[in-house]
C-alpha cells in the first residue's frame, strides 16, 4: 500500500502549474499524475516521493489536499498484463473506484505500476500476491519524509 495525494483544484488558468511549481520548489518528485475534471474543478491525483511533506506544503499554499491509501501493483508491461490483473479483480468482486498506470522498471525489466483505489486494499493486495503479482513496496516510491 502506498499513499497518493488527492488535490481539489479549481479549473482556472495557471492553477495546475501552481501545484507543480510549488512541489518543484520543495524538491518533491512526482512519479505519476492524473486529473479528472469538470467545468469548474478537478481532482488531481499524484504519486510522489514524499507524500506527507507534499501534503503539508500544498495545504500551506492554499490547496485542498488529502492523502489516500491505494494499492500499487507491478504488472508486466506487455500485451495482456493489465487484462490478467483486471480479470483477477473481477473474480475477487472488488469495487475498483478508480485506477491509473505508470511505468517504472523493476530489476531492469519493463513493468507498469497499476494504482487502484478500493475499499479493501489489503484484500486486493493479498489476492494479487496469491496470483503471482508483486506489490510495489513504499520504499521503491518514497524518499524518507
Amino acid at each position: 500500500m502506498i499513499q497518493q495525494l488527492s488535490v481539489f483544484i479549481e479549473n482556472t488558468p495557471g492553477r495546475v502549474n501552481a501545484l507543480f511549481q510549488g512541489l518543484s520548489e520543495q524538491g518533491i518528485n512526482v512519479h505519476a499524475f492524473t486529473i479528472a475534471d469538470t467545468k469548474d474543478f478537478g481532482i488531481a491525483r499524484l504519486i510522489c516521493d514524499t507524500p506527507k511533506k507534499a501534503c503539508t506544503k500544498l495545504r500551506d499554499a492554499g490547496f485542498r489536499v488529502s492523502l489516500t491509501d491505494v494499492a500499487a501493483i507491478y504488472v508486466p508491461d506487455r500485451p495482456g498484463g493489465l487484462g490478467k490483473l483486471l480479470k483477477l479483480t473481477d473474480q475477487g468482486a472488488f469495487d475498483i473506484q478508480y485506477a491509473y498506470c505508470f511505468s517504472m522498471p523493476q530489476n531492469n525489466e519493463p513493468y507498469a505500476i497499476d494504482v487502484m483505489r478500493t475499499d479493501n486494499i489489503k484484500g486486493l493486495e493479498d489476492l494479487c500476491v496469491n496470483a503471482g503479482f508483486s506489490i510495489v513496496p513504499a520504499k521503491e516510491i518514497y524518499k524518507l519524509d
